[in-house]
């Protein structure tokens, strides 16, 4: 039963017109910045420095760290940046057309739905977020230079992916969270747009430094880049805080769901 569900719920998300406009969109972003970052980095190792605007940290990286940043930074800025709020738009699109009303019509047991939502979110995430890596690799082994491509190993491209893979996930049950929340588009949009934007603009230390550690993009800034950046503990921090946002994330979506069927 669960796994008819699950297949109902992709299959309910993959006949929206918008996530197939959204993906192609974000694709489209993705191979800019993949191309975007290979040009930089094969200019650094080259020493053309004069054609790419870098911090001077950057430039001391070894080539070793350049590729794994390559093979992380495309799909990472596309998966925590854009792929949430794709998420939340389509589906929000459920409640806006009627068909989460279908949806308890189905399916009465509310704990079935709710499971069968929760991991088909999974599998889609975690699909683009492949296709996202794969693509990124594909370009990085026909553009780097060959030098450069002795360094990009199965290995690392595995575990690269993991990581963001990990990311996408817990920002796509932040993202799910909201849209069960809210049942509309524009609050979830404006809130998950908040949380970026307190995440990357640095606003949050000014105005509530201890929230750093807590934010995703922040305290786990550690383990997506694979080596304990500045102000951070370490990597299994970072591993530990998605775990347990996962987990509170999935939490909140059944008690939301609890209180909605309490209210029935």
């Amino acid at each position: 039963m669960l796994n008819k569900i699950i297949k109902s719920e992709c299959y309910k998300v993959l006949s929206f017109p918008l996530f197939w406009f959204g993906i192609i969109f974000v694709f489209g972003i993705s191979i800019f910045f993949s191309i975007q970052n290979i040009q930089a980095i094969n200019a650094m190792f080259s020493g053309n420095f004069a054609s790419v605007n870098l911090e001077s940290n950057i430039l001391s990286e070894t080539p070793a760290i350049l590729v794994r940043d390559a093979i992380l930074s495309s799909p990472y800025q596309t998966s925590v940046l854009f792929l949430p709020i794709l998420i939340a738009l389509v589906y929000a699109t459920e409640y806006q057309f009627g068909q989460e009303l279908q949806s308890q019509l189905l399916i009465t047991n509310w704990q079935k739905r709710t499971t069968g939502r929760i991991i088909s979110l999974f599998v889609i995430v975690s699909i683009v977020t492949l296709v996202f890596a794969i693509v990124n690799c594909l370009l990085l082994f026909i553009l780097l230079t060959p030098t450069l491509k002795t360094f990009l190993t199965f290995f690392l491209v595995g575990e690269v992916t993991l990581r963001v893979l990990l990311f996408s996930v817990v920002l796509g049950l932040l993202s799910l969270v909201f849209v069960t929340l809210t049942k509309k588009s524009i609050p979830s949009l404006v809130l998950i747009v908040l949380l970026l934007i307190l995440s990357l603009t640095g606003l949050l230390g000014i105005l509530a430094p201890d929230l750093n550690n807590i934010l995703p993009l922040l305290g786990a800034k550690s383990f997506a880049f694979g080596r304990v950046e500045a102000g951070q503990t370490s990597q299994l921090y970072g591993f530990l805080l998605l775990l347990i946002e996962s987990v509170l994330s999935c939490s909140m979506i059944y008690g939301i769901e609890w209180k909605k069927e309490q209210r029935c």
